[in-house]
């Protein structure tokens, strides 16, 4: 017998029980090895769907808080909560509750069927709307309340803040007893947002939420199967906190909200807020392999499980049969092995040794089975591979590291678009790493839409005939972000028959948006140089030998130029030539503009040019070395009135101080004199003729007032305002005006409170006189501006290193409109004249300009109609 035959009985004998045996093991690995990959599919199927429902419910939740922000809605309820306080009003309560209520069914509900009902609900647990008709007003059960409205939540989670209700059976609405409910709560702010009214509830089905479990949704929108084309035992369901089915599952028809689960992964998710993947009996008691997702802070969580019979059936017949093979296959071994020499096993098993070492990479490795029969020249034929090998294999090496390190992103795909390699460009571009998408089909992974599939039908069309192309896309990243992509595509056929397809890019994202962003500003400045109103000239500046400027040439203008200055054809021309004797009348002029041509400084000034007669305000840039650009106005009435204008403020502040000061003497000597009638120091009195020169008194007070705070307001516009720098105590200061302010509360009837500092309150350094009067305007002003039985808190305390004062009062307010103005000369708020006729709007000016002499801070708040606070700030003594 040849060696030939032998070899063949050997190998034939040999190779049938590690065939055997390695077939099973084999299985039992793809058995290990599926079961690991169905556990990860199902809990990547787990993680998908409860993104799903997460979304559902913050769909809910968005669509509350939505409603909440409806100003109607919002004054309605606000109209019926305050009806309701009066038990008269309620007719009107009712009225007013059943046109809201059909406000909310017809612009509301009819867009979202899902939405079963909606109510609003009072703090203090009363229907206030109901479109399910609830008599308003009628209370709602404590156990409603805590389980589903949740309505101690709703009052302190914050405007525009929705949360969902645990999931439960609704059974008031008749629905079937698969169907569950839940609320999407939010609580509903007035107007002011100060505290909430009441509390928005939408009552939603959650029929939506369960055939997106079945994949009866998937399949109204398009998909061929849903969820039970997957498997028979395929089942995905939600649980509740307490145990029970929240959705219909496949294997108990109708138990929703009736059948106790009490399985692994529930005890883990709600004992231990753990998820659990693997293999474990469901509720039935049905082995499974299942994945579970946990909402940390939610009443639910997500299961998705398959039978592990119906899952592991392929690898169970394979098992049956692997048997029956190895039991016949056993004898035929047993018999062959006796007529297989050894003298061949161990050159045989050096050839393998050489061959595994191939295997791994050692292309180095040789065979030491010399001979000249069969088995050497194997030998032979093994090492002038293994040298072949290792030089094509260098090869490929050095051209991977190209591949890799090149700064285009290469993809290869099959023709049936598998995706076969991507280099480190394509994973730093895209966001995604090769070994997620390397040997899956994901023909929409780069999609942004912004082609057609018309366009990829082409595409594909052309690689489909070997032709190569180069276009241009608009690729979308794994984080969602999209980037321009120039790329060249073209076909490779391999060995075998086999075609690739190789897409090498580039990132032209920066450089497209450089393009767009010339472009854009190009015909941006050509609109603007056309359309400007302002003066424009684009010019070239001449210099003499000893590098000054000496004229300058017109490269530009715009229409404006020529209206404004009265010049035209003056492109191409020097200045000298346009406008004869300016370079001698304007030197300043020339100057300027050769000072931002060399330096690039730009200057903005206004000047008069003499060689035109006219005053410019003129704006100077340079675009580029040796040129100017210049914007301007003609500003010559403007100059005029200027100068006319500080002359009449010249003449009426003087007028002013004239007058003021030849006033303040004899009201001075009127205010003595009252003061020396009211002390009966010329005689008795009668109670009508004190109250007569009293009122006199006060009239005349005021007038001094006033004069003081003009001629302080003169002062202070003029810069002449000195403060005495001392160290002065700002708490002993307010202490001295503390009588008089609760004095006068006390003749209008006011309730006045005052909270002293905490802490002691450092000195500042100052003028006690200036701060003493401010602390004095925003007395009067709170007294003043405040309606009788109101009330006055002030305050002094530490902040931040600096004192502050605080005076909060229930006035009129100040209309929001006008308070920009507050601190402006003369300002008067339009609804102060209910209080106070007349005033002279000097206080809060002449305060603010005091407090800021000391390095300080002043400011407000105010509401109209419900009052003000002022305060002030002073930086204590370091």
């Amino acid at each position: 017998m040849s060696i030939r035959r032998k070899l063949m009985l050997v190998l034939l004998a040999t190779a049938l029980l590690p065939l055997a045996a390695g077939s099973w093991y084999a299985v039992d690995r793809s058995r290990g090895y599926a079961e690991a990959q169905l556990i990860q599919n199902l809990t990547f199927a787990a993680e998908q769907t409860e993104g799903q429902v997460i979304y559902f419910f913050e769909t809910q939740k968005a669509r509350a808080a939505d409603w909440s922000s409806d100003g109607h809605i919002r004054e309605e309820a606000e109209a019926i909560a305050i009806l309701l306080a009066d038990p008269a009003q309620l007719p009107a309560a009712q009225e007013r509750a059943d046109r809201l209520a059909t406000y909310v069914r017809e612009n509301k509900m009819v867009l979202e069927a899902d939405i079963e009902s909606v109510e609003i609900i009072g703090l203090d647990g009363n229907y206030v709307v109901s479109t399910e008709g609830m008599p308003i007003g009628s209370a709602v059960a404590p156990t409603v309340l805590q389980e589903t409205f949740l309505l101690e939540k709703a009052a302190t989670v914050g405007y525009g803040k929705a949360f969902v209700s645990p999931i439960i059976a609704d059974l008031t609405h008749g629905h079937d007893e698969r169907v569950v409910h839940f609320r999407a709560n939010v609580p509903l702010y007035p107007a002011s947002n100060e505290k909430p009214i009441a509390i928005l509830s939408l009552h939603v089905e959650t029929v939506e939420l369960s055939d997106l479990l079945s994949g009866e949704f998937q399949m109204r929108l398009g998909a061929s199967s849903g969820g039970g084309g997957l498997g028979e035992t395929l089942d995905v369901y939600l649980v509740s906190d307490r145990q029970v089915l929240l959705t219909p599952s496949r294997l108990a028809e109708g138990l929703t909200l009736r059948q106790r689960v009490n399985t692994e992964p529930i005890r883990a998710c709600f004992g231990e807020k753990r998820e659990v993947s693997g293999r474990y009996a469901n509720y039935l008691g049905q082995e499974v392999f299942g994945a579970s997702m946990c909402e940390r802070d939610a009443s639910w969580m997500l299961l998705v499980e398959i039978g592990v019979a119906e899952a592991m059936s392929p690898f169970d017949r394979v098992s049956w049969f692997l048997a029956a093979f190895t039991l016949v296959s056993a004898a035929a071994i047993i018999l062959v092995s006796f007529f297989v020499s050894g003298r061949y096993a161990r050159r045989i098993g050096e050839n393998k040794r050489v061959i595994e070492e191939i295997g791994t990479g050692n292309f180095a490795a040789r065979s030491r089975a010399a001979g000249r029969d069969e088995i050497g020249a194997v030998a032979r034929g093994i090492d002038a591979m293994a040298e072949k090998l290792h030089d094509k294999f260098a090869q490929a090496s050095k051209l991977s590291a190209i591949v890799e390190s090149g700064l285009e992103s290469i993809l290869v795909t099959g023709t049936d678009g598998t995706i076969q390699y991507v280099n480190a460009a394509w994973e730093r571009m895209t966001g995604w790493k090769r070994e997620e998408v390397v040997g899956k089909a994901m023909p929409g992974i780069l999609k942004s839409g912004t082609k057609s599939a018309a366009d990829y039908g082409e595409l594909w069309a052309t690689l489909k005939e070997g032709k190569s192309l180069r276009t241009a896309f608009v690729n979308k990243r794994k984080d969602g972000s999209t980037y321009d992509a120039e790329s060249v595509i073209f076909p490779v056929a391999l060995l075998g028959e086999e075609t690739i397809y190789v897409n090498v890019s580039l990132d032209v994202t920066d450089r497209k948006t450089e393009q767009e962003a010339a472009w854009k500003s190009a015909a941006r400045y050509q609109t603007l140089f056309e359309m400007l109103m302002n003066g424009f000239a684009y010019c070239r500046m001449i210099y003499g030998a000893d590098g000054k400027a000496v004229d300058f040439e017109y490269v530009n203008v715009n229409k404006a130029f020529e209206t404004q200055t009265g010049l035209k054809d003056v492109e191409g021309k020097k200045v000298s030539e346009v406008v004869p004797g300016i370079l001698e009348s304007d030197p300043a002029l020339i100057e300027r503009y050769g000072r931002v041509a060399s330096t690039g400084t730009p200057e903005k000034f206004e000047i008069f040019v003499k060689a035109l007669g006219q005053w410019f305000d003129i704006s100077v840039y340079r675009p580029e070395k040796g040129y100017f650009v210049a914007v301007f106005d003609v500003v010559t009435e403007r100059k005029k009135a200027e100068a006319r204008i500080k002359e009449l403020d010249a003449l009426k502040n003087k007028f002013i101080t004239i007058v003021s000061h030849q006033f303040r003497t004899p009201l001075n000597a009127i205010r003595w004199n009252i003061e020396a009638l009211l002390a009966e120091q010329l005689g008795a009195l009668k109670p009508e003729q004190k109250e007569f020169l009293r009122v006199t008194y006060d009239a005349n007070t005021d007038v001094i007032n006033r004069i003081h705070d003009l001629l302080t307001a003169m002062d202070i516009e003029e810069d002449r305002v000195m403060i005495q720098r001392e160290e002065v105590s700002v708490e002993t200061i307010w202490n001295g005006v503390i009588a008089d302010w609760k004095k006068r509360c006390a003749l209008k009837q006011l309730a006045c409170a005052y909270a002293p500092p905490k802490t002691a309150i450092p000195a500042v350094i100052g003028d006690g006189e200036k701060i003493r009067e401010v602390f004095e305007k925003l007395v009067d002003n709170a007294v003043t501006y405040t309606p009788e039985k109101g009330k006055l808190e002030a305050s002094l305390e530490m902040v931040d290193h600096c004192v502050r004062f605080v005076m909060k009062d229930t006035g009129v307010g100040i209309p929001v409109i006008e308070q920009p103005r507050v601190f402006t000369r003369f300002f008067r708020a339009s609804n102060a004249s209910s209080m106070k006729a007349d005033s002279s709007g000097l206080g809060l000016y002449i305060s603010k300009h005091f407090v800021e002499l000391h390095s300080g801070k002043i400011g407000f708040e105010s509401v109209e109609g419900k009052g003000s606070t002022f305060w002030f700030e002073l930086p204590v003594k370091s």
